[in-house]
């Protein structure tokens, strides 16, 4: 049986690979921030309750965590893309 797979298939299993990578190189307590906010859903004044710290910490950890990720795939991306033709 042939693969059905898209080349949105692809790519989304693409994402999810860059990103659980991406993850795995913050440090700890912003990974599990990210981990326990997005992915259980759990509330700002939850998370802090679960990793045992204040509501600003969860706040700042969050913020930079994201500011980490977006900047590691926007580099990852633009050196993907050094020497390719555009589409």
């Amino acid at each position: 049986m042939p693969d059905e797979r898209t080349h949105d298939d692809w790519q989304g299993q693409t994402d999810r690979i860059a990103l659980h990578e991406s993850l795995t190189r913050l440090p700890h307590l912003q990974r599990a921030v990210l981990v326990l906010r997005y992915l259980d859903g759990q509330s700002e004044m939850e998370t802090a309750r679960i990793l045992g710290c204040t509501l600003a910490t969860v706040q700042s950890k969050n913020r930079i965590a994201l500011k980490t990720l977006r900047l590691t795939y926007h580099a990852e991306n633009a050196s993907d893309s050094i020497g390719r033709m555009p589409s």
